[in-house]
């Protein structure tokens, strides 16, 4: 049973990257199960978007924390990039997140 004052107050933490791979905590301390599905894009220094994609949707009870993974498409040559991931919690709550990286 769902509470009737739903706290949705999911976060990314341990963020770490490497060989294409980007993986993160994803943690629910909110008080309602959360099935986010979302979607990233990675854009350079100077604003172009050089990669994008779905985020695979997961079942997150309240209070519990998963490891949240994203492959790129392809290998990032050297450079200073921005990740943008935004997760749809539904009911009209957005966690947007940004990650910049070399």
């Amino acid at each position: 049973m769902e509470a009737s004052n739903k706290n949705k107050d999911l976060d990314l933490e341990n963020i770490t990257l490497k060989n294409g791979r980007l993986e993160a905590d994803i943690i629910n301390r909110g008080d309602v199960i959360v099935i986010p599905e979302g979607t990233y894009y990675i854009i350079t220094d100077d604003g172009h978007v050089i990669n994008r994609g779905n985020l695979d949707k997961i079942y997150l009870p309240a209070g519990k924390t998963a490891i949240y993974g994203i492959n790129f498409k392809e290998n990032l040559n050297q450079g200073i990039y921005t990740m943008v991931i935004t997760l749809d919690l539904k009911e009209n709550d957005v966690l947007v997140k940004e990650i910049d990286f070399k």
